[in-house]
């Protein structure tokens, strides 16, 4: 993954550095150093990235269910 990548795939997802930082479990500053490239993420990102993703489509999945049931 590249630094834009990662800004782009945060903003499209709806994150803040802060937010997924917190996701991350890792400092905002951290975030701001891979969109700038001025620190290398780690090769677990793009797997951390997929499960954040699948979990926030679950858990909208499981509020569409409860407000149609």
């Amino acid at each position: 993954m590249t630094p834009k990548k990662l800004k782009a795939w945060r903003k499209a997802n709806g994150y803040t550095q802060e937010t997924l930082a917190k996701a991350l479990k890792v400092h905002r500053v951290t975030v701001a150093k891979w969109e700038t490239g001025r620190t290398e993420m780690p090769r677990f990102l793009d797997l951390a990235l997929d499960d954040i993703s699948l979990k926030k489509k679950k858990k909208y999945q499981t509020v569409i269910m409860q407000l149609s049931g």
